[in-house]
């Protein structure tokens, strides 16, 4: 025989491969899987059953995530189908797996062979008869050890926990990668002694790196084994070494090409030899030298010697680099690839190694046999021994690359690695239905044993620049939101009601638009595009959604009448959640307005202020026209659309917010800010053109317009109904008020291209350039899509929003101590935090005028007493530490005692009604007792003359009184008071 049959011994010894099967069968999952159109539209979803087409040409119904309808798309516009649910194999154990030429791999039985045709028997699609001259190899699938990885079926046969092959994607029976450097890398368990062949691809100039029998576990820069690499043009084989390397030249590589080799490799013989495809040796490297330990390493080589591995890896390093093909087999015998022989051999492999060659083969009448002829001999083999057959290639055999550039036929990855090349012709949720392009046959795949199905891009014959882009996470699709239309067969009316569903969505290529669901989440970017209806859909839109409009515009046709610019406010008083109206503007452009209003919701949008009523403001706005905003919902104003939100020392604003027990009765209802930065909390009473009055300290001022930037709304009134246990003021049905993982269900939010305007509502029709809609707060509003920037549809509005503007100024109740139980007193050294510790410096009014700051008191004692009038334990201890005080009036010891939330007519009632006059500070923010960690009172604090705290009491009585004692007698002493 000659060398080129005895290539073919090994190799088809090696690849006689058991193609693995699993008999697990999982439960059924819910289909669904990404949509890829040919213009790298990306759609998750689920396939639907689809309506009858209406030409020949078939069609696939696909639903995505957050809409109620499927799209139908012509499957010529389809790219890649990806089904993440693809797990069910062939349960019925199939005897041999068939490679066809131009790419098919299918597990299935043999019922005959003859000089013709290959009859075979696939599970699902049944009988195929298949031209002998398509056929590349038949392996026997089980107990056939030889066969170590049999077919590329994907990137989950690369996956593992030492890489992640970034950068690299399926493209149909092929693995690609256009991002350089990017790095393939697999354990697939590469004997010692192997077969591999593999087949490789590039756009442009080859510029890629093969490592056979690398380390899996390490970096690429560290695993390579064996190499095959190309250096420029040139294609060479590469081996690194202890002390020296070994290069051998295999061919010339051109560009936008392929090319398919075949290596023996032994490492344990630390040699490799790799074949053409029509087995001619192109290069070999030999084993290292025996004396080479005693060679001088070069200083430009590893000094590691590379233990043999089990991996392979590919990288490319520049351009874009496909792997085609990738088999490995153990190497079985001494001998390797040794001559050529004629194309028109079969040669078939038995399990025991033998192997029989001959012009023509024939299964017997049983089908327990194959007969081998050859120059007027023949052998008969039985089946059960064969392992492997291998055909000849035709010389015009139609190869997988030209196969998949028809641009109507698609491969089919399945989940057991199989593929499959044909035109789809149905696509359902149970089944593909699939016209073979090798044999003809029309059958049908289950669903879920489908993994991916790719086609050939197709390029689109028009090109549309009107279209908007709907982003859902990491995919995103072009085409126009149109009014979403029911379908009148099914018994309404022809309209979708209010709310997301009231809007549907056309993709690109889709020759029907789907209604979103209330849950869907997502952003519309360049909405002035996307009100414009898709021309083949346009008609029914406009007759569906006219009822809708009309009952829109009905409702909106009083506000069209007045015009005035500055309506009288009205002097009636109304319930806080009620809503007035006048005319909205016919779209004018947000400059158009002088103000900005922030709601408690997040939203926030340019308006003219026009007045001030009890039940809250009045404005006019472009989506609105003039309406009235409850206080409730009402966080802030701008009057300067210039100026910023404050940002003060962290002191001073706490003491802004600081709700103090004083003034639970009469709370300040609004911040005050000026044009030079001074603040007033206040009440508010009106707003004209001239001024804006208030209520403050108890007089009414008149605040000139023009000083005043900002207004902020504080709502105490929640405070304070939370504080008695009782449920906040419902505010209204604005999504703020619902369940945070659902709270923007139905809703959509308007960004307006000025950067500062941002409205969510519920949308109820769509016309022309308008988007109508209800919202929370003042009821009825349209928008112009030429004045937005996206919209934001459903869940995901929260995740776009942030935190609400002015959403961190809200009040805060002053700190309440609890009366101290135990009256005996305690002083807690030195549990207490501030024991020890210098005194936090306090500087407030005293009821009697002037100012107590601590710090002026550095060489005395300090007596500081935290204490309430509604505090019993406190109104019977303070005469007696009151009478302390002054029996060490002579050393210095001075009483400041600190109300903590009275008024100055409740201070002097108190003091009279205990018969003394000490000095008393008020802490109405209640910092100084936060300061001081006066949890409970009283509480008394001893501060020493370097302003360290030398004691805390809590509580009071004679027990206290007489600790104190001690402790005053300790800091007086003569020795203490040596520096």
């Amino acid at each position: 025989m000659t060398r080129f049959n005895c290539y073919r011994t090994h190799l088809l010894t090696a690849l006689a491969i058991a193609v693995s099967l699993s008999s697990s069968h999982r439960p059924l999952l819910f289909a669904d899987g990404i949509l890829t159109l040919s213009d790298h539209q990306t759609i998750v979803g689920q396939v639907s059953d689809a309506p009858t087409p209406a030409t020949d040409d078939p069609i696939l119904a696909w639903r995505g995530a957050g809409f109620s309808d499927p799209f139908v798309f012509p499957i010529a516009h389809v790219k890649k189908l990806e089904f993440q649910d693809a797990n069910e194999i062939n349960q019925q154990q199939a005897t041999f797996a068939v490679e066809l030429y131009q790419g098919d791999l299918l597990t299935c039985d043999l019922l005959s062979i003859d000089a013709n045709r290959l009859v075979l028997k696939e599970p699902d699609l049944g009988t195929l008869q298949i031209p002998l001259d398509a056929v590349h190899r038949l392996y026997r699938v089980a107990d056939n050890p030889t066969l170590v990885f049999a077919h590329l079926a994907g990137l989950q046969d690369w996956s593992g926990n030492h890489w992640n092959n970034e950068g690299w994607f399926e493209e149909g029976i092929a693995l690609g990668s256009d991002v350089p450097d990017a790095v393939l890398m697999g354990d697939l368990g590469v004997p010692n002694r192997a077969i591999i062949e593999l087949e490789l691809s590039w756009k442009g100039a080859p510029n890629f790196h093969v490592s056979l029998g690398c380390d899996p576990t390490q970096s690429p820069e560290v695993s390579s084994g064996w190499a095959i690499t190309s250096i420029g043009r040139t294609l060479a084989v590469f081996r690194e070494r202890q002390h020296s390397a070994d290069l051998d030249i295999l061919t010339t590589l051109e560009d936008d090409s392929s090319i398919r080799l075949i290596a023996f490799l032994d490492q344990d013989a630390d040699t490799i030899a790799v074949y053409h495809s029509d087995g001619s040796l192109a290069g070999q490297l030999a084993a290292e030298p025996k004396d080479d330990d005693e060679a001088e390493p070069s200083d430009d080589l590893p000094r590691v010697r590379i233990a043999n591995g089990t991996g392979i890896s590919v990288t490319n390093r520049e351009g874009t680099t496909y792997l085609r093909r990738l088999r490995v087999a153990k190497w079985i015998g001494d001998a390797g690839p040794q001559s050529d022989t004629d194309d028109a051999v079969v040669s078939v492999v038995t399990i025991d190694g033998k192997v029989v060659t001959g012009r023509t083969a024939e299964l017997t009448s049983d089908g327990e046999g194959l007969v081998m002829a050859a120059d007027q001999q023949q052998e008969t083999i039985a089946m059960k021994q064969i392992a492997g057959i291998n055909f000849p290639r035709p010389a015009d055999i139609e190869s997988a690359d030209d196969a998949i550039q028809q641009k109507d036929i698609a491969t089919l990855l399945l989940g057991d690695g199989g593929r499959l090349l044909g035109r789809v012709q149905k696509v359902t949720p149970t089944h593909i239905q699939i016209r073979h392009a090798a044999t003809g046959h029309v059958g049908k795949l289950p669903r879920r044993r489908v993994r991916l199905i790719h086609w050939r891009e197709h390029p689109w014959q028009t090109i549309e620049d009107d279209l908007s882009v709907l982003q859902q996470g990491d995919h995103r699709t072009l085409g126009r939101m149109t009014t979403a239309v029911e379908d009148a067969a099914g018994g309404d009316d022809g309209e979708r009601g209010s709310g997301l569903p009231s809007l549907a969505w056309q993709p690109r290529g889709s020759q029907t638009a789907a209604s979103f669901t209330p849950s869907v989440s997502g952003v519309i970017r360049k909405p002035s595009a996307s009100a414009t209806t898709a021309q083949a859909n346009s008609a029914t839109a406009d007759r569906s959604g006219r009822s809708q409009i009309d009952d829109v515009r009905k409702r909106l046709a009083e506000l069209r009448e007045n015009k005035s610019p500055d309506p009288p406010v009205a002097n009636t008083k109304k319930s806080s959640d009620q809503t007035t109206k006048d005319a909205p503007p016919s779209g004018p452009a947000k400059d158009a307005f002088a103000h900005h209003v922030y709601l408690v919701s997040g939203d926030h949008f340019s308006c003219d202020v026009l007045g001030v009523a009890k039940d809250g403001l009045q404005i006019r706005s472009a989506e609105s026209g003039v309406s009235t905003l409850p206080d409730g919902q009402i966080k802030a104003v701008q009057f300067d659309l210039k100026t910023k939100i404050p940002n003060l020392e962290q002191a001073k604003r706490k003491r802004l917010l600081t709700l103090p027990r004083s003034q639970h009765d009469a709370p300040p209802t609004h911040l005050l800010i000026a044009a030079n930065g001074d603040m007033m909390r206040c009440q508010m009473v009106s707003i004209d053109e001239k001024a804006v009055t208030v209520t403050a300290r108890m007089q009414e001022l008149a605040v000139p317009r023009n000083r005043v930037t900002q207004i902020i709304w504080l709502h105490p009134e929640d405070l304070l109904a939370a504080k008695a246990n009782k449920d906040s003021q419902t505010r209204s049905d604005s999504p703020d008020d619902l369940n945070p993982e659902t709270r923007f269900d139905d809703h959509i939010q308007a960004v307006f291209r000025n950067g500062n305007d941002r409205l969510t509502f519920v949308p109820a029709a769509l016309d022309d350039q308008t988007l109508y809609g209800r919202h929370g707060v003042f009821g009825d509003c349209q928008v112009d899509l030429h004045q937005l920037d996206r919209l934001i549809l459903g869940r995901a509005i929260g995740q776009a929003s942030g935190p609400a503007a002015y959403g961190s100024w809200a009040m805060k109740l002053a700190k309440e101590p609890v009366v101290a139980a135990a009256m005996r007193g305690e002083m807690t050294v030195p549990p207490h935090p501030l024991n020890g510790q210098k005194a936090p410096e306090i500087n407030l009014p005293l009821v009697e005028g002037g100012r107590f700051r601590l710090s002026e008191y550095r060489g005395e004692i300090v007596l500081v007493d935290f204490w309430a009038s509604w505090c019993a334990p406190c109104i019977q201890t303070m005469p007696m530490v009151d009478e302390v005080a002054a029996q060490y009036e002579s050393e210095q010891v001075r009483l400041m005692t600190i109300n903590i939330s009275d008024a100055d007519a409740q201070i002097r009632s108190s003091l009279r009604r205990m018969n003394i006059q000490p000095e008393v500070a008020m802490d109405i923010d209640g910092v100084a007792a936060e300061r001081y960690q006066a949890d409970a009172i009283p509480q008394l604090v001893v501060i020493d003359r370097q302003g360290d705290v030398a004691g805390v009491f809590v509580g009071g009585g004679d027990f206290m009184i007489a600790r104190l004692k001690a402790l005053l007698d300790s800091m007086t002493a003569p020795e203490s008071n040596v520096d």
